[in-house]
């Protein structure tokens, strides 16, 4: 046993979520530029390194539990090891990144049915049972990452659920109760969002907290808050912005300015009726739009296809008779309706 004060906290411990293609393995990179987290090691499990092509940082493919076990004992223990005949030293890595911890989820979950599904009714169907293994076994690598002596990202898939009281909110995709649960295992959860701004220029936004459609947080400092959200964020804004900067970085990153009222850019998951709507908005801003609706100038008097909800548009298709059937996105069901009215 051993006591400390809380101000001895010495490393962040982050998770970044967001849908695929959003940037996180790129944002991810950006520790290489940070004396406080330069070099990173990643443990890449999904395979999507590509976007770090030409980058100088060290990954580490991971296909099994055993992948990933040797990569903790050798960080934990600050093994030297060689590998195609070059010597790594594991003890002078300052940050470690996952990327993601939503396809482990998967693996668990996959694995548990390779190794029991030839004895099974169905050897296909993942049993309840199955997601109560995959979590124990998540919650155990998610500590032991969490709790070594670095600074530590992970990177997670977005997905939306309803929350009672709460409607449609963004959480990380992980299954079941793991997608509330892996937010209280770090100090920080943001969500990467893409916008577009006033010159029409694509812009990434790292919201931290203060919106109820995203499950964020950002644990700072005693008497110091974090901003927002993060503009055009890298790590080093993540650190500073959680109480690792100099005097003043926090106040500079909030005068970066605001994506409040920009409609968030990313399509929506696979499992999701409806979309996300845009930043700041309230519902009164909300019921506006809809009234505003059939303003449209694209041959359908009662949809503005351009800033529809999926659901608005579900509902439009089922009053005008047209099969939106098999449709997931926004974008599926625009071209569908469009094709519909030529």
């Amino acid at each position: 046993m051993e006591i400390r004060k809380p101000s001895e906290r010495r490393y962040a411990k982050c998770l970044i979520f967001a849908p695929a293609g959003a940037g996180k393995t790129v944002l991810l990179g950006t520790a290489q530029a940070d004396e406080r987290t330069h070099p990173m090691l990643l443990l890449d499990f999904e395979g999507g390194t590509e976007s770090l092509a030409g980058l100088d940082i060290d990954t580490i493919p991971i296909r099994s539990w055993d992948d990933y076990n040797e990569a903790y004992e050798a960080v934990a223990n600050g093994d030297v090891l060689e590998f195609e005949g070059q010597e790594y030293d594991f003890s002078r890595y300052k940050s470690l990144g996952i990327d993601s911890v939503s396809e482990t989820h998967k693996f668990a979950l996959l694995e548990i049915l390779r190794k029991e599904g030839p004895s099974r009714k169905n050897p296909d169907l993942i049993e309840q049972g199955d997601y109560g293994t995959a979590t124990t076994q998540m919650r155990r690598l998610l500590r032991e990452f969490r709790d070594l002596p670095m600074h530590v990202f992970f990177v997670a898939h977005a997905k939306e659920v309803d929350i009672p009281r709460e409607g449609r909110v963004r959480v990380p995709d992980l299954a079941g109760q793991m997608a509330e649960e892996v937010a209280g295992l770090v100090s920080v959860a943001g969500y990467l969002a893409q916008f577009t701004d006033d010159e029409g220029d694509l812009r990434r936004t790292l919201i931290l907290h203060g919106d109820r459609k995203f499950r964020t947080k950002a644990r700072t400092r005693w008497g110091t808050s974090a901003p927002e959200e993060i503009l055009d964020p890298t790590v080093t804004d993540v650190l500073d912005a959680i109480g690792y900067g100099g005097e003043g970085a926090v106040d500079a990153l909030k005068d970066r300015g605001s994506s409040a009222g920009k409609q968030v850019d990313d399509e929506v998951p696979e499992d999701d009726p409806g979309r996300l709507p845009g930043r700041g908005g309230d519902e009164q801003e909300d019921s506006e739009a809809e009234q505003d609706a059939d303003v449209s100038g694209n041959g359908h008097a009662d949809i503005d296809l351009e800033s529809a909800t999926l659901r608005e548009m579900r509902a439009h298709a089922q009053a005008t008779g047209i099969d939106l059937d098999g449709v997931r996105t926004r974008a599926q069901a625009r071209e569908r309706i469009l094709a519909a009215s030529e």
